[in-house]
């Protein structure tokens, strides 16, 4: 299973201070000078002590950061479109009802491309797993089903249009290296066109070679929109970082680029944009509506799935994700 920390993760950054190395010799020559007696030399003992802790610490945090200094340089190319897209699945609007239409087959593709992700997972057994929001958001609580051990889980905002995106990624990191074993990540991430995959992976390799001083295994599983049938495995070393990637076609990535079924709605304050980007262009920052979702089957029928009144399948994403166990498992 997912460990359940989906939650955002903010842009600003906080890099690790810097406790000054303290020469013990002197600090004890410095306090013997003074003559210290008495309830003195327990103050002397103290500070020792003190001088000791802080000598301790710094070394442990230099120890963590030389596993790992990542000060991550990603950024879109010049020329970058910032307009988001429209959603894959469009919003619908009758009176009384707001819904929203997809196919049993694309259900079931979208199904059989999470539980490829799930063995993945399984087989690679990392030490931790990064959740790239907000696409691979559904994808993560539909391959959790399939899952039959606890990963740790960490979210990082990776979207395009999002400011400081390497900083974000530092973050993500940073939570992965605080674990005693720290040799292999997973990250799950979803692709329409591949466009910014084609920058992003390039540049996130690059930085883990320039900083990464023990090696590490980075695997990365994309799942791809109207590329069902696909499935490859590629591997790639950039100094001591393994890269393994796991392309996986599906029919359709049905929540892609729709707040109200990935149910990750970007906050103005927190998600800052980058220069270029502009908000009315950006539909990631509207709330989500509160949508039924009717099924096209295969037999040509159309069944509708209402939300819940409360619970986990009170809101569209929630109910997109017990309709795809559903599916599954006809």
């Amino acid at each position: 299973m997912l460990s359940n920390r989906y939650g955002s993760n903010s842009a600003i950054h906080h890099p690790v201070s810097i406790i000054p190395d303290i020469n013990i010799s002197l600090l004890l020559s410095f306090i013997s000078s003074n003559k210290p007696k008495g309830l003195n030399m327990i103050k002397t003992s103290r500070i020792a002590m003190l001088g000791m802790s802080l000598r301790l610490s710094h070394r442990i945090e230099q120890r963590l950061e030389h596993k790992l200094q990542l000060v991550l340089a990603i950024r879109p190319p010049k020329g970058t479109q910032f307009k988001e897209p429209d959603p894959v699945t469009p919003m619908h609007a009758k009176p009384g009802e707001m819904y929203v239409v997809m196919t049993e087959e694309d259900i079931l593709s979208y199904a059989d491309g999470c539980k490829e992700i799930g063995g993945i997972i399984e087989s690679e057994d990392p030490d931790a797993v990064i959740v790239a929001l907000r696409g691979a958001y559904p994808v993560a609580r539909c391959v959790d089903p399939y899952l039959t051990k606890e990963y740790e889980t960490i979210s990082a905002k990776t979207s395009y249009f999002l400011d400081n995106i390497g900083e974000r990624m530092n973050k993500a990191l940073k939570k992965c290296k605080r674990k005693k074993s720290f040799g292999k990540v997973v990250m799950i991430d979803t692709s329409v066109t591949g466009t910014k995959l084609g920058w992003f992976i390039p540049q996130l390799m690059g930085s883990l070679e320039e900083r990464c001083k023990d090696e590490l295994d980075f695997v990365t599983t994309v799942l791809w929109h109207d590329k069902e049938g696909m499935n490859q495995k590629n591997m790639h070393e950039y100094g001591k970082v393994t890269h393994t990637s796991y392309d996986l076609g599906v029919r359709s990535l049905i929540c892609e680029d729709s707040t109200t079924l990935l149910g990750v709605p970007y906050s103005r304050i927190k998600d800052l944009l980058r220069d270029g980007a502009k908000l009315d262009e950006i539909a990631a920052y509207e709330p989500p509506f509160d949508a039924n979702i009717h099924v096209i089957e295969k037999d040509g029928t159309e069944r509708v799935h209402k939300l819940a009144i409360r619970g986990p399948e009170s809101t569209t994403a929630g109910l997109f994700v017990k309709l795809v166990g559903e599916y599954a498992r006809k």
